[in-house]
């Protein structure tokens, strides 16, 4: 159904016609649109697959559970009461997703695969890009409630309230959680 590789961006609407948001377009998928349901996917499918990828940093896999992330908001956009805090819910689903599937005995063969695959931005400096790299690896040793303030603060650039958002808790826990994790990743890059 959803390819997150393959699937090409929304189509821009033509010159002087305004671009829908992602809360209008909600509405319209609400409403039974299915071209406004694809075009949500078109907009947000690289962003989701990537934060995806980070966590269990396997393509394959990551396309599996961007495109079940997909379908399980299709099949509850109508649960969806904010329209327009649907990156925020469709980040949760996703999270959710990866949880369940990083849970499972069905990742142990592909978590730890070769780690220069990893998607990330270009950092402004060769030593910033490989410390990411490291960090990126030390990922699958964290718990979920670590690994997940890490990507969405660090690899994500989340502010703290826009994680705690996703996330469901205070701004304060996620900036606790994020300390502890840090800590955790310095002691476990120090033993390399």
């Amino acid at each position: 159904m959803f390819n997150s590789r393959r699937l090409t961006p929304a189509q821009a609407p033509p010159t002087g016609e305004e671009i829908p948001s992602d809360g209008e377009l909600v509405r319209a998928a609400q409403r039974g649109g299915r071209d406004a349901f694809a075009t949500l996917v078109g907009n947000h499918q690289g962003y989701l697959y990537r934060l995806i990828w980070r966590q269990v940093r396997n393509d394959a896999v990551a396309e599996d559970l961007t495109q079940s992330s997909f379908l399980r908001a299709f099949r509850s956009i109508d649960t969806l009461r904010q329209p327009e805090q649907f990156k925020g819910w469709l980040v949760r689903i996703a999270l959710n997703v990866t949880h369940s599937w990083l849970a499972s005995r069905s990742h142990r063969e592909t978590l730890h695969e070769d780690i220069d695959q990893i998607p990330l931005s270009d950092p402004s400096s060769p030593d910033s890009g490989l410390e990411l790299r490291r960090i990126s690896s030390e990922l699958g040793k964290l718990e979920k409630k670590y690994r997940d303030v890490v990507v969405l603060c660090i690899l994500e650039s989340y502010s703290y309230a826009e994680a705690a958002d996703i996330l469901s808790i205070p701004s304060g826990t996620v900036a606790s959680r994020l300390h502890v994790a840090l800590q955790i990743l310095r002691s476990q890059l120090r033993e390399r």
